[in-house]
C-alpha cells in the first residue's frame, strides 16, 4: 500500500492522504530494503506540480482576488476551458468550484478540502501530465500579466516557479 500511495491521485482515502502529508514533510515511509526502485534526484517523480498550483490559487483567490476579472473567474469554472487550456485530464472537472458545490464529484474527492476563499481547487493533477500542466499554467500566468501589467508584481513569482519547475523536469 505504501508503494502504491504515491501513484494514487484521489486523496480522499485517509491512509493515502496521511502518507502523502508525511512524504511532503520529508518522511521516508518505505524501508531501504523495499523493492521500490529509487527515484532519480529532482526527477519528475519527486517534483509534483500541486504545491505550485496551490500557491498560484492562493494568490489569485485569497491574497489578491482582484487579479482575475469576472470572465477569467468564469473560465476557471468552465470544464472545457480547463481541459483545453490548462490540460486538466479528468473530464468535466474545472480548476475551481464554488464551496457550496462541495469537493466530491460522483463520490470521489476531486478538490482539496481546504477552500481558497469561496472556492475549492482541483487536486487531480496526474504525474504523467505535470510538464504539460506546468507549461499551460505558465502560459496562463504570462497571459494574465500581458493583459494587465499591473498584475506582474503578484504573478511574476508564480511564472518563475513554473519556469523553474519545467527546467528541473527536463527529460
Amino acid at each position: 500500500t505504501l508503494e502504491k500511495a504515491g501513484d494514487v491521485a484521489d486523496s480522499s482515502e485517509l491512509f493515502v492522504r496521511s502518507v502523502k502529508l508525511l512524504e511532503t514533510a520529508g518522511y521516508t515511509l518505505l524501508p531501504p530494503t523495499s523493492n521500490r526502485p529509487p527515484s532519480p534526484p529532482n526527477g519528475p517523480t519527486e517534483r509534483r506540480i500541486q504545491p505550485f498550483v496551490r500557491s498560484l490559487m492562493r494568490t489569485l483567490l485569497v491574497d489578491s482576488p482582484g487579479l482575475l476579472s469576472d470572465a477569467e473567474m468564469s473560465d476557471l469554472q468552465d470544464n472545457e476551458y480547463c481541459k483545453n487550456r490548462l490540460g486538466l485530464q479528468i473530464g468535466n472537472i474545472p480548476l475551481i468550484r464554488r464551496i457550496e458545490l462541495g469537493t466530491d464529484i460522483n463520490g470521489h474527492g476531486r478538490y482539496w478540502a481546504d477552500p481558497y476563499g469561496e472556492y475549492y481547487v482541483c487536486n487531480n493533477w496526474w504525474p504523467d501530465h505535470h510538464r504539460a500542466n506546468a507549461q499551460a499554467l505558465l502560459t496562463f500566468v504570462v497571459d494574465l500579466i500581458r493583459r494587465n501589467p499591473a498584475r506582474e508584481d503578484a504573478l511574476r513569482p508564480h511564472a518563475q516557479e513554473f519556469r523553474d519547475y519545467l527546467e528541473g523536469n527536463r527529460p
